[in-house]
């Protein structure tokens, strides 16, 4: 999540994870490459049947991973119409909008605990979310790991660009 644009006229943040997508992409290849090696010679089941397995596998998970997470946000907070234009472009699809600021209550970072019961309860994950009238819209979809310090930074800066009084039944950061 990265502010792009920060001026008088438009505050625009544009979210896209790069670095998992193209790790994802290089062990995606990895496991094509191991599929057509193998499906280019004679099979000897069952020894060749769970690596065919495993790089099928290998293949799916990562068309899964890619349709979930390999999403481009962009959000232009334009003060000259007093208008979010925002746009969510992925692999299958795309969708946006346009939302006048008077709908907006305020930004806020939600965050999903892992469960105190849990022995080993692992990293928090975290998402950034305009709270308006009508429910939430996240501006990243999936909670992910480790964007909790720039979910805020950028929370704090739409808040303070809208000049919106944070209502007290809406923190800038919830815990789910």
């Amino acid at each position: 999540m990265k502010i792009t644009r920060s001026d008088s006229e438009h505050l625009v943040i544009v979210d896209f994870l790069y670095g998992p997508i193209v790790v994802c992409l290089i062990l995606m290849g990895a496991c094509i490459f191991f599929l057509i090696k193998l499906l280019s010679q004679p099979l000897h089941l069952p020894s060749d049947g769970v690596e065919l397995l495993g790089a099928v596998g290998g293949v799916v998970s990562g068309i899964i991973f890619v349709t979930v997470y390999g999403k481009r946000c962009v959000f232009d907070f334009d003060f000259a119409r007093q208008q979010l234009v925002w746009k969510r472009q992925g692999l299958f699809g795309r969708e946006g909008g346009t939302l006048a600021f008077g709908r907006i209550i305020c930004a806020q970072v939600q965050v999903n605990f892992s469960k105190a019961t849990d022995p080993d309860p692992g990293p928090n994950t975290s998402r950034l979310s305009l709270v308006t009238a009508s429910g939430d819209l996240p501006i990243n979809p999936p909670y992910v790991f480790g964007q909790e310090s720039q979910a805020q930074a950028a929370c704090d800066a739409i808040n303070q660009a809208l000049s919106v009084s944070i209502p007290s039944n809406h923190p800038t950061s919830t815990r789910r």
